[in-house]
């Protein structure tokens, strides 16, 4: 086998990503808080204080048993 093309990508790019999506979390989160409490008052408070522990004991999960959330068998399935 002669190799076609080939392709290195540098540690910045894994910390960008990792940036984007951090930020693309805290928005997404902000603008569904902000739309349930308006829209649904007392109860949209309600579900986001749990939407919120939702996030938080996934992350603990994930940090405790050192696994990463991807979707590596999502090409599979197209």
């Amino acid at each position: 086998m002669t190799p076609v093309e080939e392709r290195a990508i540098g540690p910045s790019l894994g910390q960008d990503n990792i940036d984007k999506g951090r930020n693309a979390m805290v928005y997404g989160m902000l603008a569904a808080f902000l739309f349930m409490a308006v829209y649904y008052k007392l109860f949209g408070v309600i579900a986001d204080v749990v939407l919120l522990a939702n996030v938080v004991l996934l992350i603990a999960l994930l940090s405790i048993f050192g696994a990463a959330l991807t979707l590596p068998a999502s090409r599979r399935w197209c």
